[in-house]
């Protein structure tokens, strides 16, 4: 699922693809393209589009109305009473990188986890956020294979 805002329209909108993996007969992993829609984002919640392909495999689903980081907050104060798992920074990009350690029963409620289960949650902070320019995250919630992913973009007041 990407959104994008339009500030113009104060729309947002976007795309949902759900894909399925295979190991093909020649032991090369393959994609395929499940399902391919629109989305929108309205009183609080998202929607899907009407009239998406007839080329899907499978009907268009929502597993949520809403996006995780509106269930779950992050606060100054809750990141640190969870333990840091790893820091980085890269010289190269200019973006910095947390990776804490998570146990929480809402994400997992949310990521179909057990509710005891722990994660890793990454906080990426890209280049023009760290030198103060425009702000930009992507939180990422890691559990063997399962791997969701939110973001957040965009420019400061008065740029």
């Amino acid at each position: 699922l990407v959104l994008n805002g339009i500030s113009e329209t104060k729309e947002i909108k976007g795309e949902i693809i759900k894909e399925s993996s295979f190991e093909n007969s020649d032991g090369k992993i393959e994609e395929e393209t499940l399902y391919k829609g629109n989305v929108y984002y309205k009183d609080g919640s998202l929607h899907l589009s009407e009239g998406n392909s007839s080329k899907n495999k499978e009907k268009g689903d929502l597993k949520h109305s809403r996006l995780l980081m509106q269930e779950f907050s992050i606060s100054r104060s809750s990141l640190k009473r969870l333990e840091v798992a790893l820091k980085g920074y890269s010289f190269e990009t200019g973006s910095a990188s947390i990776t804490y350690k998570l146990k929480n029963e809402q994400v997992n409620d949310y990521l179909g986890l057990e509710n005891d289960a722990q994660l890793n949650m990454d906080i990426n902070i890209f280049e023009p956020t760290v030198s103060g320019k425009n702000y930009g995250y992507s939180i990422v919630f890691r559990k063997d294979r399962l791997y969701h992913s939110e973001g957040i973009v965009g420019k400061l007041e008065g740029d």
